[in-house]
């Protein structure tokens, strides 16, 4: 009778051990969940807006079937961050996503563009970065650099025509992305 106390003993110890383990110490093996960050400061885009000050700028929703010209318009910036934060920037075929001109220094990432005539178009717009982002079913070019839009960098960008290629980090000098 000994023995079954002793071995009943230990299997409650065991579950003793193993409920403290459940409700003290795992919980503090859980990786941290990382959130997306968001300057307080920053002022939320629809498309259709024109950006002409530098400032923080974010996506907060999906955009479906945009039809009424360029979705977002950058005119002379610099200094600016746009974070589409996943969202969808979806459009008719006609038109670009972003269309940047004389614009410089500038951050977007995050997006996925789908469905305009141009995902990305640069006229004589440099110095730009373009993060995590995907261009997608472009009527005729997913980026276009024209009118001396030279050294923009794209970080983990996919376009559909390749250009940059699915690769991790390109950078071009003055090129235009041609079907």
């Amino acid at each position: 009778m000994a023995d079954i106390l002793k071995e009943a003993a230990g299997i409650l110890a065991l579950l003793a051990g193993i409920v403290l383990f459940f409700a003290v110490l795992q919980p503090h093996l859980t990786p941290p969940v990382f959130h997306s960050w968001r300057a307080t400061s920053a002022t939320s885009l629809t498309c259709g807006d024109s950006i002409s000050s530098s400032g923080d700028y974010v996506v907060e929703k999906d955009v479906t079937d945009y039809s009424s010209g360029n979705c977002f318009y950058l005119d002379g910036v610099s200094s600016t961050t746009i974070d589409c934060q996943g969202h969808t920037i979806d459009g008719v075929g006609t038109d670009a996503g972003f269309y940047l001109t004389s614009s410089s220094g500038n951050t977007i990432k995050n997006c996925n563009i789908t469905g305009f005539d141009k995902g990305m178009y640069f006229v004589a717009s440099t110095g730009n970065t373009i993060r995590a982002t995907e261009i997608s079913s472009s009527t005729t070019n997913g980026i276009y650099l024209d009118g001396d839009s030279s050294a923009n960098y794209f970080d983990g960008v996919r376009n559909e025509y390749g250009y940059p290629t699915p690769v991790d980090r390109m950078t071009f000098d003055s090129y235009s992305a041609q079907d």
